[in-house]
């Protein structure tokens, strides 16, 4: 039978690796935005929201380990990005694609 301790070491453990697969999964999602961005992709919206999904999780890793300049960096990207998403639905939403 297992112990507290034992039980609170594996529960930060699947907590750590939670908190990794969610900083990845942000770097993926900048990934593929810069590469639809590249490829000039027509879909803004769905670039702007895979770069502001990708700027929270990043900027949460790098806040959880304490490296202020990125996490500072992460925040302007995130304002940019949402200003974009605004921008961009208000000119899908004035031509009716809404």
């Amino acid at each position: 039978m297992m112990n507290i301790y034992q039980v609170t070491q594996i529960k930060d453990k699947i907590k750590d690796k939670c908190i990794n697969l969610y900083g990845w999964s942000g770097s993926i999602s900048v990934i593929i935005a810069y590469g639809l961005t590249t490829f000039e992709n027509d879909n803004l919206v769905c670039i702007d929201l895979l770069n502001i999904y990708g700027s929270i999780s990043i900027g949460y890793i790098c806040f959880r380990k304490k490296v202020w300049q990125v996490a500072i960096l992460e925040v302007a990207w995130f304002c940019i990005c949402f200003f974009s998403l605004i921008e961009h639905i208000l000119e899908d939403y004035q031509l009716g694609s809404l």
